[in-house]
């Protein structure tokens, strides 16, 4: 009787791991969720420093760009706005 217990104990305590493996999983992909709510404005410049000159004043947080290029070393990204820019 003891061993069917124990066995019993098992598939409860392992059913109750895999419930809370889950829900870890689901907090976890919810928290990773969000959105920017501030306005910040990224100046556009015609090459890959701040020395090139400036195309556009500040795109606004949202505007559509293709990304064309990315150079993570240099910290600049190349991209075409919807204008063409």
């Amino acid at each position: 009787m003891s061993n069917r217990i124990t066995t019993r104990a098992r598939h409860i305590l392992f059913a109750c791991l895999i419930s809370l493996s889950l829900c870890s999983i689901n907090g976890a992909h919810a928290q990773s969720q969000g959105y920017v709510a501030d306005v910040f404005y990224v100046p556009l410049h015609s090459g890959k420093s701040t020395k090139h000159r400036i195309v556009h004043r500040g795109l606004k947080t949202g505007t559509p760009l293709t990304i064309l290029e990315a150079d993570d070393e240099a910290g600049f990204t190349r991209v075409r706005t919807n204008g063409g820019t």
